[in-house]
């Protein structure tokens, strides 16, 4: 199974990561963020995330997660994956945007 998300925005935002791991009883939460701003544009953070609980939900074990960065002619492109088959696992994407000026 390939699962991907896509961002695309200009190469000239700055960028910053965030990515971290939460447990709670047998749950266990992995999350990635990427949140770009530039001064002409809203902000925007690309959060995605899985859960997995080995114990309840017979979750197959911790994914295998690929990202994808790639920069060309003023365009900066980031994506997220799961590149193989995984079972009783919640995955999922938000977009968060803020807009300070123009919008």
């Amino acid at each position: 199974m390939d699962l991907w998300v896509y961002s695309d925005r200009p190469s000239t935002d700055s960028i910053v990561l965030y990515k971290e791991n939460h447990t709670l009883n047998n749950f266990f939460l992995h999350y990635e963020a990427q949140c770009r701003s530039e001064a002409l544009y809203a902000s925007l953070c690309d959060v995605w995330f899985y859960v997995i609980n080995t114990k309840y939900w017979n979750s197959s074990g911790t994914p295998l997660i690929a990202t994808y960065n790639h920069a060309y002619e003023g365009d900066y492109d980031f994506g997220w994956g799961v590149s193989e088959a995984e079972s009783n696992t919640l995955f999922g994407y938000t977009m968060i945007s803020r807009c300070l000026v123009y919008c």
